[in-house]
Protein backbone atom coordinates (compact mmCIF):
# COMPACT_ATOMS: atom_id res chain seq x y z
CA UNK A 1 0.00 0.00 0.00
CA UNK A 2 0.91 4.08 -0.52
CA UNK A 3 3.77 5.14 2.44
CA UNK A 4 3.34 8.12 4.59
CA UNK A 5 4.86 10.09 2.03
CA UNK A 6 2.65 9.08 -1.15
CA UNK A 7 -0.06 9.85 1.09
CA UNK A 8 1.27 13.34 1.78
CA UNK A 9 2.27 13.45 -2.16
CA UNK A 10 -1.68 13.36 -2.57
CA UNK A 11 -2.70 16.09 -0.69
CA UNK A 12 0.02 18.92 -2.51
CA UNK A 13 -1.60 17.32 -5.97
CA UNK A 14 -5.17 18.37 -4.32
CA UNK A 15 -3.71 22.34 -5.15
CA UNK A 16 -1.69 21.97 -8.19
CA UNK A 17 -3.05 23.52 -10.80
CA UNK A 18 -3.71 21.28 -14.10
CA UNK A 19 -3.56 17.75 -12.07
CA UNK A 20 -6.11 15.75 -12.18
CA UNK A 21 -8.48 15.26 -8.92
CA UNK A 22 -7.60 12.28 -7.00
CA UNK A 23 -8.99 10.98 -3.80
CA UNK A 24 -7.70 7.41 -1.43
CA UNK A 25 -10.99 4.86 -1.56
CA UNK A 26 -11.55 1.31 -1.77
CA UNK A 27 -12.15 -1.12 -4.99
CA UNK A 28 -15.73 -1.41 -3.48
CA UNK A 29 -16.62 1.88 -3.56
CA UNK A 30 -14.88 2.24 -7.22
CA UNK A 31 -16.63 -0.69 -8.78
CA UNK A 32 -20.27 0.43 -7.25
CA UNK A 33 -20.40 4.58 -8.67
CA UNK A 34 -18.56 2.39 -11.68
CA UNK A 35 -21.65 0.40 -12.06
CA UNK A 36 -24.09 2.79 -11.27
CA UNK A 37 -22.69 5.18 -13.69
CA UNK A 38 -24.64 3.54 -16.66
CA UNK A 39 -21.06 2.91 -18.99
CA UNK A 40 -20.37 -0.05 -20.76
CA UNK A 41 -17.97 -2.42 -19.79
CA UNK A 42 -15.76 -4.17 -22.80
CA UNK A 43 -15.43 -7.96 -22.51
CA UNK A 44 -11.84 -8.63 -23.26
CA UNK A 45 -10.41 -11.81 -24.78
CA UNK A 46 -6.81 -12.83 -25.20
CA UNK A 47 -3.59 -11.38 -24.63
CA UNK A 48 -4.41 -7.70 -22.77
CA UNK A 49 -0.57 -6.16 -22.87
CA UNK A 50 0.33 -6.29 -26.52
CA UNK A 51 3.71 -4.85 -25.59
CA UNK A 52 4.71 -7.31 -22.50
CA UNK A 53 3.39 -10.47 -23.99
CA UNK A 54 2.74 -13.06 -21.52
CA UNK A 55 3.14 -10.37 -18.60
CA UNK A 56 -0.32 -12.49 -16.87
CA UNK A 57 0.53 -16.04 -18.58
CA UNK A 58 4.06 -15.49 -17.49
CA UNK A 59 7.12 -17.05 -19.65
CA UNK A 60 7.82 -20.25 -18.33
CA UNK A 61 11.00 -20.69 -21.18
CA UNK A 62 12.59 -17.94 -18.86
CA UNK A 63 12.08 -20.26 -15.74
CA UNK A 64 12.52 -23.55 -17.49
CA UNK A 65 16.05 -22.80 -18.46
CA UNK A 66 16.97 -20.34 -15.35
CA UNK A 67 16.71 -23.53 -13.13
CA UNK A 68 17.99 -25.98 -16.11
CA UNK A 69 21.66 -23.17 -16.43
CA UNK A 70 21.30 -23.40 -12.39
CA UNK A 71 21.58 -27.45 -12.09
CA UNK A 72 24.46 -27.19 -15.16
CA UNK A 73 26.76 -24.99 -13.41
CA UNK A 74 26.18 -26.60 -10.08
CA UNK A 75 27.05 -29.56 -11.41
CA UNK A 76 29.71 -28.40 -13.28
CA UNK A 77 31.00 -26.54 -10.27
CA UNK A 78 31.27 -29.75 -8.35
CA UNK A 79 32.85 -31.82 -11.03
CA UNK A 80 35.78 -28.85 -11.78
CA UNK A 81 36.68 -29.15 -8.07
CA UNK A 82 36.63 -32.68 -7.88
CA UNK A 83 38.72 -32.83 -10.98
CA UNK A 84 40.79 -30.38 -9.66
CA UNK A 85 40.83 -28.28 -12.83
CA UNK A 86 40.34 -24.10 -12.17
CA UNK A 87 37.31 -23.57 -14.38
CA UNK A 88 36.13 -20.59 -11.98
CA UNK A 89 36.66 -17.62 -15.17
CA UNK A 90 34.30 -19.58 -17.43
CA UNK A 91 31.61 -20.89 -14.75
CA UNK A 92 31.51 -17.34 -12.75
CA UNK A 93 30.82 -15.51 -16.33
CA UNK A 94 27.79 -17.90 -17.03
CA UNK A 95 26.39 -17.95 -13.26
CA UNK A 96 27.10 -14.28 -13.63
CA UNK A 97 24.66 -14.28 -16.81
CA UNK A 98 21.99 -16.93 -15.00
CA UNK A 99 21.50 -14.17 -11.93
CA UNK A 100 21.37 -11.45 -14.76
CA UNK A 101 18.23 -12.96 -16.21
CA UNK A 102 16.77 -13.72 -12.78
CA UNK A 103 15.69 -9.58 -12.18
CA UNK A 104 12.01 -9.61 -11.86
CA UNK A 105 11.43 -7.57 -15.26
CA UNK A 106 13.00 -10.44 -17.09
CA UNK A 107 12.04 -13.29 -15.08
CA UNK A 108 8.39 -12.85 -14.54
CA UNK A 109 7.41 -12.52 -18.00
CA UNK A 110 7.05 -8.41 -18.41
CA UNK A 111 9.92 -8.45 -20.06
CA UNK A 112 9.31 -7.33 -24.35
CA UNK A 113 9.75 -10.36 -26.81
CA UNK A 114 13.54 -9.53 -27.66
CA UNK A 115 14.27 -10.02 -23.94
CA UNK A 116 13.23 -14.05 -23.89
CA UNK A 117 15.11 -14.19 -27.23
CA UNK A 118 18.34 -12.82 -25.70
CA UNK A 119 18.00 -14.35 -22.79
CA UNK A 120 17.17 -17.88 -24.72
CA UNK A 121 20.20 -17.52 -26.49
CA UNK A 122 21.96 -16.53 -22.83
CA UNK A 123 20.78 -20.06 -21.96
CA UNK A 124 22.49 -21.61 -24.76
CA UNK A 125 26.12 -20.62 -23.58
CA UNK A 126 25.76 -20.92 -20.92
CA UNK A 127 24.77 -24.95 -21.21
CA UNK A 128 27.72 -24.94 -23.71
CA UNK A 129 30.05 -23.41 -20.89
CA UNK A 130 28.86 -26.28 -18.52
CA UNK A 131 29.19 -28.82 -20.91
CA UNK A 132 32.66 -28.32 -21.72
CA UNK A 133 33.69 -27.44 -18.38
CA UNK A 134 31.97 -31.08 -17.39
CA UNK A 135 33.39 -32.89 -20.37
CA UNK A 136 36.90 -32.35 -19.33
CA UNK A 137 36.31 -32.66 -15.60
CA UNK A 138 34.95 -36.13 -16.39
CA UNK A 139 37.55 -37.53 -18.49
CA UNK A 140 39.98 -36.81 -15.84
CA UNK A 141 37.88 -38.04 -13.25
CA UNK A 142 37.59 -41.13 -15.53
CA UNK A 143 40.88 -41.60 -16.58
CA UNK A 144 42.82 -44.78 -15.09
CA UNK A 145 38.91 -46.69 -15.01
CA UNK A 146 39.59 -50.82 -17.02
CA UNK A 147 38.84 -50.00 -20.07
CA UNK A 148 35.57 -51.47 -21.65
CA UNK A 149 33.79 -50.61 -18.53
CA UNK A 150 31.42 -48.27 -17.79
CA UNK A 151 31.98 -44.66 -15.90
CA UNK A 152 29.45 -42.71 -13.56
CA UNK A 153 29.85 -40.01 -11.65
CA UNK A 154 28.20 -38.65 -8.77
CA UNK A 155 28.11 -34.82 -8.52
CA UNK A 156 25.72 -34.85 -5.33
CA UNK A 157 26.75 -34.86 -1.32
CA UNK A 158 24.45 -37.82 -0.93
CA UNK A 159 24.14 -41.76 -2.31
CA UNK A 160 22.20 -41.39 -5.66
CA UNK A 161 20.79 -44.33 -7.36
CA UNK A 162 19.45 -43.45 -10.50
CA UNK A 163 18.92 -44.84 -13.85
CA UNK A 164 21.61 -44.59 -16.15
CA UNK A 165 21.38 -44.75 -20.14
CA UNK A 166 24.97 -45.77 -22.23
CA UNK A 167 23.57 -44.24 -25.78
CA UNK A 168 24.76 -45.94 -28.68
CA UNK A 169 25.30 -49.68 -26.31
CA UNK A 170 24.00 -52.45 -28.87
CA UNK A 171 23.03 -55.64 -27.92
CA UNK A 172 19.56 -58.10 -27.03
CA UNK A 173 17.79 -58.79 -23.61
CA UNK A 174 18.90 -58.13 -19.97
CA UNK A 175 23.03 -58.19 -18.87
CA UNK A 176 24.13 -58.50 -15.42
CA UNK A 177 26.55 -55.46 -14.50
CA UNK A 178 29.09 -55.27 -11.62
CA UNK A 179 30.09 -52.02 -10.04
CA UNK A 180 34.09 -51.94 -8.63
CA UNK A 181 32.31 -50.86 -5.16
CA UNK A 182 30.40 -54.36 -5.34
CA UNK A 183 26.73 -53.12 -6.92
CA UNK A 184 25.29 -55.63 -8.74
CA UNK A 185 22.42 -54.14 -11.60
CA UNK A 186 20.58 -55.47 -14.08
CA UNK A 187 20.71 -53.84 -17.74
CA UNK A 188 18.18 -53.70 -20.33
CA UNK A 189 19.19 -53.09 -23.83
CA UNK A 190 16.56 -50.51 -25.98
CA UNK A 191 16.87 -48.13 -28.71
CA UNK A 192 18.51 -45.68 -26.76
CA UNK A 193 21.03 -48.05 -25.77
CA UNK A 194 22.11 -49.92 -22.54
CA UNK A 195 20.19 -49.15 -19.30
CA UNK A 196 20.55 -49.82 -15.37
CA UNK A 197 19.98 -48.10 -11.97
CA UNK A 198 23.34 -47.26 -10.75
CA UNK A 199 24.21 -46.04 -7.09
CA UNK A 200 27.64 -44.44 -6.34
CA UNK A 201 28.30 -42.89 -3.46
CA UNK A 202 28.39 -39.21 -2.36
CA UNK A 203 31.23 -37.02 -4.65
CA UNK A 204 32.33 -40.39 -5.98
CA UNK A 205 32.95 -42.21 -9.82
CA UNK A 206 32.43 -45.99 -9.99
CA UNK A 207 33.26 -48.18 -13.07
CA UNK A 208 30.59 -51.33 -14.06
CA UNK A 209 31.26 -54.01 -15.64
CA UNK A 210 28.65 -55.70 -18.16
CA UNK A 211 28.32 -59.46 -17.44
CA UNK A 212 26.86 -62.43 -18.70
CA UNK A 213 23.01 -61.96 -20.43
CA UNK A 214 20.08 -63.03 -17.41
CA UNK A 215 17.47 -64.80 -18.27
CA UNK A 216 13.84 -62.76 -18.21
CA UNK A 217 12.37 -64.92 -16.49
CA UNK A 218 14.61 -63.88 -13.17
CA UNK A 219 13.78 -60.40 -13.35
CA UNK A 220 10.84 -59.49 -10.75
CA UNK A 221 8.70 -55.89 -10.71
CA UNK A 222 10.14 -54.20 -7.87
CA UNK A 223 8.17 -50.66 -6.99
CA UNK A 224 10.48 -47.69 -5.91
CA UNK A 225 9.40 -44.27 -4.30
CA UNK A 226 11.11 -41.37 -3.37
CA UNK A 227 13.28 -41.68 -0.21
CA UNK A 228 11.17 -39.72 1.95
CA UNK A 229 8.18 -41.72 0.77
CA UNK A 230 6.93 -44.02 4.32
CA UNK A 231 6.09 -46.55 1.79
CA UNK A 232 9.68 -47.76 0.76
Amino acid sequence: GPARHNLDALQRFQTAPLLPFAVCSTLENYTEKLLASGVEIPETQGESDFVFEGCYTTQDAIKRENRAGENLLSNADTLTALAGLDKREQLSQAWRTVCFNQFHDIFDGSGIHEVYADSTKDFEKISATAKDASDEALSVLHAGLEAGTIAVTNPLGWEQSSWVTVAGMTGEGAVQLTGCHGHEAIGQYGKAGLGFAATVPAYDTVSYKVGESVDAGELAFCETFAPTDNRN
